[in-house]
């Protein structure tokens, strides 16, 4: 009996979402840019990097609370991912919320 990924029933390979996300960030269509990152997610849960992509593209979608929390778990993934530190201290920053943002 086979078993079979999320990201093998929907369309293409992990690398081929990631592809076709990176492809609607480009565009400016955020909102199909972290659907596809959500489902190269799936197969690739503890990537720190497909979080951030995520995150970012929520929080540029408009989506800023969905964004900041992906991004924080980009962050709780690896401490040392500067690109989510620096993130998260600007957005949580701008926000007003001192309590979130990451230690300087």
């Amino acid at each position: 009996l086979l078993t079979y990924r999320p990201w093998q029933l929907s369309r293409g390979r992990p690398t081929d979402l990631h592809t076709e996300g990176l492809a609607a960030y480009s565009r400016g269509d955020y909102s199909e840019a972290a659907r596809k990152f959500g489902l190269y997610a799936e197969a690739n849960p503890d990537r720190a990097m497909v979080h951030y992509l995520i995150g970012d593209s929520l929080w540029r979608s408009g989506q800023k609370e969905a964004g900041v929390r992906e991004v924080e778990r980009a962050y709780q993934l690896d401490p040392e991912f500067e690109d989510a530190l620096l993130f998260l201290g600007l957005r949580l920053y701008e926000a007003g919320d001192r309590v979130r943002a990451p230690p300087a």
